[in-house]
């Protein structure tokens, strides 16, 4: 954006420029509190649990997993940053499908953004999970619905156990 305006810059100024631009979101970013504990319920009932972010930065990913607790706790984390694809396309998932070795038909895509997760989640073949607790409401008019609508993380592991 920057070159296409007329303004070059070396990496490492832009670099620097955005880990301090990054460095604000990480202070005022913080886990819900159902998380951790949810990941942990997961894991020990011997559920494979990874991340499939929409992050323009994976550095920054890699900082925020660390930093809420979830790496203990995660086997896969790949964002669209260092994929280079976004949700909802297929390829992202497929990847993370392929590092687990499991069929989508064997796989849940949790997700809070109807059009990223679940359309997304759904056009892969996985089944869907969308978690409303800031979602907007589902329009009628969307042309998939959720396997599954939760309002917090920790109705996830009754779903997927029954």
């Amino acid at each position: 954006l920057l070159r296409k305006h007329g303004h070059i810059l070396p990496r490492e100024i832009l670099r620097v420029a955005m880990r301090a631009m990054y460095a604000v979101t990480q202070s005022n970013w913080y886990p819900e509190g159902d998380a951790v504990p949810t990941l942990r319920i997961l894991r020990e009932n011997g559920f494979h649990t990874g991340v499939v972010s929409n992050a323009a930065d994976d550095e920054n990913t890699q900082v925020l997993i660390d930093r809420s607790g979830f790496r203990p706790y995660l086997e896969y984390v790949v964002s669209s940053a260092a994929f280079g694809k976004r949700k909802p396309h297929p390829g992202i998932f497929q990847a993370t499908l392929d590092h687990f070795e499991v069929a989508a038909a064997r796989a849940v895509m949790v997700g809070d953004l109807y059009a990223a997760d679940i359309i997304g989640g759904h056009g892969a073949g996985l089944n869907t999970i969308w978690i409303t607790r800031r979602a907007r409401e589902l329009p009628e008019a969307e042309p998939v619905a959720p396997d599954a609508i939760v309002s917090t993380l920790s109705e996830i592991p009754e779903l997927v156990s029954s």
